[in-house]
C-alpha cells in the first residue's frame, strides 16, 4: 500500500506543482524519500526490493520533467525495463531521508541508460542502474529520435565505461541463456 501512496503522491505532485518538461533528457532529477518501517527487512534497514520500487518512482519522475512521459501518454507508448542491476554501500535504516537522484547516462540504439544515485548528507549509499526500452506499435522506437522530439540540441557523449561493461554482462548472459 505505501508504494501506491507514493505513487499517487507523485503523480498529483507531477500534475499539480512541477512543470512537466522542466528539465532537459540528460539532466538529473532529484527526489527526497524516508525510509518507513514498512519498508524494512528483518535487518531493520530499507529491503533489497525496495529499492527498486524507489528506482521506477525517480525514472517516472525524471521522465515527467524532461517530457517523456507526456509524449509516451500522447503517443501510447510503454516504457519498458529490461535490466536492471543495483550495489549497496550503506544501510538506509527505518526514519532516515535520503535523496534519489535519476540521471540519464544516454542511449544506444535500443534502449535508454539511467543511473540512479541513493544518498544522504552528501554520501553515496547505493547505486542502481536501469535500462529502458521505448515501444510502439509493438516495436521498440530509437531513443536518440525520441530524445531530439523532446530536445533537438540533446546531443549524448559516449556511454561510460561502466555502462558498457553492464551490456557487455548482459549479453554474455544472453548468450548462455540461449545457447541451447
Amino acid at each position: 500500500m505505501n508504494l501506491y501512496l507514493r505513487f499517487l503522491t507523485l503523480i498529483l505532485r507531477i500534475i499539480f506543482f512541477r512543470r512537466s518538461h522542466t528539465r532537459k533528457p540528460l539532466e538529473t532529477s532529484i527526489q527526497s524519500f524516508t525510509v518507513c518501517p514498512h519498508d524494512c527487512d528483518i535487518n531493520l534497514h530499507l529491503t533489497n526490493a525496495r529499492y527498486f520500487s524507489f528506482m521506477d518512482l525517480g525514472r517516472t519522475l525524471h521522465m515527467a520533467e524532461s517530457g517523456l512521459l507526456r509524449l509516451t501518454l500522447q503517443n501510447r507508448w510503454k516504457l519498458i525495463a529490461s535490466a536492471q542491476e543495483i550495489a549497496y554501500f550503506r544501510e538506509l535504516p527505518p526514519f532516515h531521508r535520503f535523496q534519489l537522484q535519476t540521471t540519464l547516462l544516454g542511449w544506444d540504439n535500443k534502449y535508454c541508460y539511467f543511473e540512479q544515485r541513493f544518498e544522504r548528507s552528501g554520501r553515496l549509499y547505493s547505486l542502481g542502474h536501469s535500462r529502458v526500452a521505448i515501444v510502439g506499435s509493438g516495436k521498440v522506437l530509437d531513443p536518440g529520435q525520441v530524445m531530439r522530439t523532446l530536445d533537438p540540441d540533446c546531443q549524448m557523449g559516449e556511454l561510460p565505461d561502466q555502462i558498457k561493461a553492464w551490456k557487455q554482462m548482459l549479453s554474455v548472459k544472453r548468450q548462455a541463456l540461449f545457447r541451447d
